[in-house]
């Protein structure tokens, strides 16, 4: 049986089918006779190459290849005299303002009912943006590999079966292993001890499960010894939405945990030498919480340690005035302030003089972290010398009845000091006259001066002496 002859309907119909599609293609489709000349050029042939179909038919297709692939084109035609079809050839053509751009060129030959090759048929598929994803891919992708050949970082994927689909060259430093080892292999058959691959092996099952990122701290014996490693386990997912693989990003964090044990040691050491300090000294964060306190601090305010921690310096002492909150404002922005004795009105109506210096401490961004507070009890020293100076009034107010006058010379630190007597009856002006030894003499009388050197160079040996001089000069 032979299939009947379409009819003359059908074949037209066929024919304005096949023209429909070619005039609607976004592909170039272009008609050509066996020797190149262009017999049919489609509307995307237009907009692509820029020229018109009257501009192009009868012409050679050379028209739109740049001159040194003109070869490309005698080579296609020879395939096609053969029967042969040309199946997306990439190259380069030209457009009619005579830039170039990528192509993908089909080609196949057009038979008669006879079988005899009366023409080529040609698609040209602008690709000038699929090539332009291609580089850009390709240098992505070339950077990456950069980046991960030279990354300190240990960097891996891996399979839902734990292989590993890629490594980096950080690896070989780790383990001694070359990065062409690990590919295909799990962490077990490449040997490494079974209690850090099932803490690997949870970790990873883990980001599979839950299709999030997870951390990981761990430890790991390297040849130069052992590492501390903290890592990053991100998942990576399918077209589907599957985590198909995950991506492993460890670091060596050894020297910063050296570091952070050598600051945690460094801090205890400074605790303990301001806890055991000879001096009252509290440090204070921002918010005026303690940190940490002498225990000469808690002595000083008969305040027992486990009352502060934790608590503000306010609450601690509500009483403190204002001034002083002032102050400590101040300081928590950077200031330096210090008293040589000040009055502390206690809650419970005591009175407390206090020498005391507050300064900022930083935190190692620079910024201030709180305050420190260095306090020295003087009401003691204070309230001598309050009964000193009651004292010293009281003899001045007995000697000044008595007509009589006292003065001091520190020889140790060669300071003088002549109470208001003693100006009066020398008639002396307190702020004009230092006591300095020639001013005394003058006020002696030349008779009684060798006297009055004598007894006081005696005075320096022994101690003690008496002088008697009844004439003075005025």
């Amino acid at each position: 049986m032979t299939s009947p002859e379409p009819t003359h309907k059908q074949a037209a119909e066929a024919a304005a089918h096949y023209a429909a599609i070619v005039k609607s293609s976004q592909d170039a489709i272009i008609g050509q006779e066996p020797d190149g000349t262009v017999t049919s050029w489609n509307p995307a042939a237009e907009k692509i190459f820029g020229y018109a179909t009257r501009e192009i038919i009868g012409h050679s297709l050379k028209r739109i290849i740049p001159a040194e692939r003109h070869d490309e084109e005698e080579r296609i035609l020879r395939r096609i005299a053969r029967g042969e079809a040309v199946q997306h050839f990439e190259t380069v053509r030209m457009r009619k303002d005579g830039s170039n751009f990528d192509v993908s060129v089909t080609a196949s030959p057009i038979q008669d009912a006879a079988g005899r090759i009366i023409g080529v048929s040609k698609m040209v598929r602008d690709i000038t943006e699929h090539k332009r994803l291609e580089r850009e891919l390709r240098r992505n992708e070339l950077e990456l590999r950069t980046i991960t050949d030279h990354a300190p970082e240990i960097i891996g994927r891996f399979d839902r079966q734990l292989r590993h689909i890629f490594i980096n060259p950080a690896i070989t430093g780790a383990t001694g292993k070359t990065v062409e080892e690990y590919i295909g292999k799990t962490n077990l058959e490449l040997g490494h001890p079974p209690e850090i691959c099932a803490l690997w092996t949870a970790n990873f099952n883990k980001v599979f499960e839950t299709r999030q990122p997870s951390e990981l701290d761990f430890s790991f014996e390297t040849p130069n010894g052992v590492k501390h490693y903290h890592s990053r386990t991100t998942p990576e997912f399918g077209s589907d939405g599957t985590v198909g693989s995950v991506v492993f990003v460890s670091a060596d964090v050894t020297e910063i945990k050296r570091a952070e044990r050598l600051l945690r040691e460094n801090e205890e050491r400074q605790r303990l030498l301001l806890k055991h300090s000879p001096a009252a000294i509290a440090m204070l964060d921002r918010e005026m919480r303690y940190i940490v306190t002498s225990e000469h601090w808690l002595k000083q305010f008969g305040i027992p340690e486990q009352e502060l921690r934790g608590r503000g310096h306010y609450e601690i002492f509500p009483e403190i005035p204002e001034r002083w909150r002032e102050i400590h404002r101040h300081c928590l922005a950077g200031a330096i302030e210090r008293a040589d004795a000040d009055r502390f009105e206690r809650a419970d109506g005591r009175v407390q003089w206090v020498q005391w210096e507050v300064r900022p401490w930083y935190l190692p961004s620079g910024s201030v972290g709180g305050i420190v507070i260095f306090n020295e009890d003087i009401t003691e020293r204070k309230v001598a010398e309050e009964a000193l100076q009651e004292s010293r009034d009281r003899l001045s107010l007995a000697l000044g009845a008595a007509r009589m006058a006292s003065f001091e010379w520190d020889i140790v630190k060669n300071t003088r000091h002549w109470d208001d007597n003693a100006h009066r009856l020398f008639g002396t002006n307190p702020k004009t006259f230092a006591g300095m030894p020639e001013e005394f003499f003058r006020v002696i009388h030349p008779e009684d001066r060798t006297g009055v050197q004598a007894a006081l160079a005696k005075a320096v040996q022994t101690g003690t002496y008496t002088i008697s001089s009844n004439k003075l000069d005025y």
